[in-house]
């Protein structure tokens, strides 16, 4: 990633005020208005952030691919081979200044960064041969196929602090997503092959390539305290599941999702949503599962209904986002909602659930026509929700309307699913821009938003222009 192209322009702090005026520098910080973009990128493909994390202080970590060299700000980075993904985290200011960024040596993929009290960021994601990163020193037992892992990195001088890993015996086992608890413990959620092993823990057994993980790292012990596995029937070759995401509650409850496919037996209760998702709701001090739910297709196998992100406000409620086509029914402990795509094709949804398991509210957004929308991440500030994605087309988001491209989104909507504002990059263009991560520490931090994007993009009054085949992006918002 060159840094001539990591352009940064930083614009005026975010403020709580909201004058009607327009971007740009030394403006009052508007809802939705883009502070600041910075981008990176190399020669070649597969230059994208997948997570974000935002700090109180306004700096930003992420986490992402790149193939071949890459630069972040002046920061060179060396992938481990030419031909694949390796993975990278990088700090950056308030401002967009790149502050440090670190290639992640035989990481074929790092998926989310997350911040615990301290602001120490924990990357996850999964690695083949070994991870060696200061004094973490990861290596897979297994025949090449990969292994979990999550490495906690120092928040001020990204110095790696401990890792673990899935163990002796796993098989295509990636770490999606990563939450840590007030107590330093760490729960991780994903998917695998075969089997998994966590320590001296095996998870359920499948015959298909697909099964759900999660698993609580237990910091202070130095060791996984439990983890659970849910894979298809034995006989369901093409059975199973995905864990995409998990979000912790103040209470002591941690909360799952992730995608479907034929049947996937959470602990006893099966679920048959083929192509549809799965939610469910865990105690983080056992894994025991204390109701589950599910997005049901309108057409058995037909339909694709993916839950790609997770979060949880201050009251205790959850909220979900994916996308889906037809008209599929969210389902839990209450009376189902059925949700209907604003067109043919495949639209956005935010679900969410209450504490006790009962859908409460799903709201979609997509394009009258043949466009494709998607919600990949969710955050909550504490009360208000926001989602990133990709959109086609003119997108409708209840009674805004993002006017024709092929680009990033980010939506707010309230508790009770009324979209705030909604904005995009490049709004008359396409540069195939797409926001796979996004985060907001509270209702005035302001929100980070990560990806990828095409040749060019804008973001406000900023300009980005890739360096090869496309390059990544992350940007600053007002709230």
């Amino acid at each position: 990633m060159k840094a001539a192209i990591g352009l940064v322009i930083a614009l005026a702090a975010c403020t709580t005020s909201n004058p009607a005026t327009p971007d740009g520098p030394g403006s009052a910080c508007t809802p939705g208005r883009f502070d600041w973009a910075t981008g990176g990128g190399g020669p070649g493909q597969g230059d994208a952030v997948t997570g974000v994390a935002l700090d109180v202080d306004g700096s930003v970590w992420i986490a992402g691919t790149f193939i071949g060299d890459a630069t972040w700000g002046a920061i060179s980075l060396s992938a481990s081979d030419t031909v694949h993904a390796t993975g990278f985290v990088a700090k950056l200011d308030a401002t967009g200044k790149v502050l440090l960024a670190r290639a992640l040596p035989n990481a074929t993929a790092a998926t989310r960064i997350r911040l615990d009290d301290a602001g120490n960021a924990y990357v996850v994601g999964s690695f083949e041969t070994s991870l060696d990163l200061d004094g973490v020193h990861l290596v897979e037992n297994d025949d090449g196929n990969g292994a979990a892992f999550v490495i906690a990195l120092d928040g001020t001088t990204g110095t790696a602090m401990f890792g673990a890993q899935s163990t002796t015996g796993t098989d295509g086992v990636v770490a999606n997503d990563v939450a840590i608890d007030g107590a330093g413990d760490v729960y991780v959620i994903g998917q695998y092959n075969g089997h998994a092993v966590f320590d001296t823990i095996t998870v359920a057994g499948t015959s298909s390539d697909k099964a759900v993980f999660v698993a609580k790292y237990g910091h202070t012990a130095g060791a996984w305290a439990w983890a659970k596995g849910w894979a298809g029937s034995p006989d369901g070759t093409n059975d199973g599941g995905v864990g995409t995401a998990l979000a912790l509650d103040g209470a002591g409850n941690l909360y799952v999702t992730g995608q479907i496919a034929g049947t996937t037996d959470i602990d006893g209760t099966v679920l048959n949503a083929d192509s549809g998702s799965f939610v469910a709701k865990l105690a983080t001090a056992t894994g025991t599962v204390a109701w589950t739910g599910e997005i049901v297709p309108s057409t058995t196998g037909g339909d694709r209904d993916y839950a790609a992100g997770a979060a949880v406000d201050s009251a205790g409620a959850l909220y979900i986002t994916g996308s889906f086509k037809g008209s599929p029914m969210f389902t839990g402990t209450g009376a189902a909602i059925t949700a209907s795509t604003v067109g043919g094709n495949v639209d956005m949804f935010v679900a969410k659930y209450s504490a006790t398991g009962a859908p409460v509210w799903v709201q979609d957004a997509g394009n009258a026509d043949t466009g494709e929308t998607r919600g990949d991440d969710i955050a909550s500030d504490g009360t208000d929700v926001y989602v990133s994605g990709f959109r086609q087309g003119d997108t409708v988001f209840g009674g805004d309307t993002l006017a024709d491209s092929s680009s990033m989104f980010v939506a707010k909507y309230d508790a009770t699913g009324a979209v705030v504002w909604t904005k995009s990059a490049s709004e008359t263009g396409n540069d195939e821009a797409e926001a796979s991560g996004l985060s907001v520490a509270s209702p005035t931090s302001g929100v980070a938003v990560g990806g990828s994007f095409g040749e060019m993009t804008t973001f406000g009054a900023t300009t980005l222009t890739d360096s090869g085949e496309g390059d990544a992006f992350v940007t600053a918002m007002c709230n």
